[in-house]
Formats: structure tokens, sequence, C-alpha cells
């Protein structure tokens, strides 16, 4: 998964809740490696038995049999070195998440914030997840950054993208309630009128609640009356009343 190791090197101050779902995610991704190993295993081994009735009974006077043959052995090498450097990708990661529960301070305890360049790497590895779908392990990643350096500038921007993967998911509701959390902890950030625009979005196109959409759009204007975000929300008023 696109960006999980930057995510699990900073899994000391995640929750067990959280290294369980990345164990989870390694767990899915052997079971997947393990399939397309087998899959391809099968179909490149029928290939050369074909191959092999084919060069027994009739052999071509320009060897373009013999070289297929030859090149669909070194494919079959090549793969089956593919796989096993995969495995050994996972067990890696098996073995780091390991050290992350031993090390995990305790709950009670505080942990060191991310460091600028930490953050900015789990934010992108959040996004590479959340566009591939992966939505638990994306989620893990933007709660590092809003749990552990709540004053960074990226912070505002990781909690966005908790409600929208929330969204991605299909849980509206959440995914409203993560939004406002923009606006109530990062009022001065340019998420928070974003978050607002967008939390109404949600109620209004997927829940089809047009007074909570209408007093979400209300707000964007009334406190940020000079941003696009409120010449938006006054479209979308103008359209539902």
């Amino acid at each position: 998964m696109i960006g999980l190791c930057a995510v699990v090197s900073l899994a000391g101050c995640a929750t067990k809740r959280d290294l369980k779902d990345l164990r989870d995610e390694v767990l899915r991704l052997q079971a997947r490696q393990d399939s397309l190993f087998r899959e391809t295993q099968r179909q490149n081994l029928m290939l050369l038995d074909t191959l092999r009735q084919s060069f027994s009974a009739q052999l071509d006077a320009q060897g373009q049999t013999s070289h297929r043959f030859r090149e669909l052995e070194q494919q079959l090498g090549r793969t089956e070195a593919m796989i096993n450097q995969l495995h050994g990708l996972i067990s890696q990661l098996n073995t780091r998440l390991d050290n992350a529960v031993q090390s995990r301070p305790p709950a009670s305890g505080s942990s060191a914030p991310v460091s600028a360049s930490q953050v900015e790497a789990i934010y992108t590895a959040g996004l590479d997840n959340l566009r591939q779908g992966a939505y638990s392990t994306a989620r893990i990643a933007f709660a590092t950054i809003v749990n552990q350096s709540p004053d960074d500038a990226r912070a505002p921007d990781a909690q966005f993208q908790i409600g929208e993967t929330h969204a991605a998911e299909g849980n509206f509701e959440l995914a409203i309630t993560e939004l406002l959390k923009v606006e109530e902890k990062w009022s001065r950030s340019p998420r928070a009128p974003a978050a607002l625009l967008r939390a109404g979005v949600i109620a209004q196109e997927n829940l089809q609640d047009r007074t909570r959409a209408r007093d979400l759009f209300e707000q964007v204007r009334r406190r940020y009356p000079d941003s696009e975000e409120a010449r938006e929300a006054g479209r979308r008023l103008a359209a539902i009343r």
C-alpha cells in the first residue's frame, strides 16, 4: 500500500486500535499477494506445459519456439523473485508493527510532536491511501497529524481529510461531524470555510437535509463573508430557497 511505511514508522504514537488497523492492512496485502502468486504461477506453468508439448512436437526452423520457451522460463523466474521480495517486505512490516506496539508510550503520557518533514510525509501518504480507497489507513495518517502536531499548518488540512474519508465510506453524519471540527479548532485556517461549505454540501446532496444545509451555508457567509466559499454558499442558498 502506498505510503504505508511512512505511517508505520510513526506507529509508536498511534493507539492499539490504529496498530490493529495497520496489521489488518498488512494481512490483507499478504492474502492478496498470495493469491496473485498462486494465479500467476498456475498460468505460467500452463503456458510452459503448452510450449513444452509444442516444442517436442515441432521445432521451428528459426528457433522461435525455443526462444519464446526460454523467455517464458525467465519471466517465471522474475515473477517468483518479485513475490519473494514482497513477502520479505510484508515480514518487515510485521516486525515494525510488533516493535511499535512494544515501544508505544503509556496512554496517559504525552508524545513528542511529529516534525514538520514527517508531517508532510504522513500527509502525503494519507492522500495517496485516500485516493486508492484505503480509507482506514488514510485516516490513521491524518489522525496522527491532528493528535501529535495540532499546531502544524497541515493539522486543519488533515482534519478536513478525516471528514473526507468518512464521506467516501458513506458515513455522511460522521463526515459532517469531523468537518465541523476544522472550524471549531482552527477557525482562522483557510480550511475552515472550506470545511463548513463541504459539510453543507454533504447535508444537501447526500443527506437531502435542506434545513441543515441552509444553516451551514449561512454560517459560511456570516463567519467568512469575503471568502470564495461564502460566494459559493450564497449561490447554493439561492438554489435551495
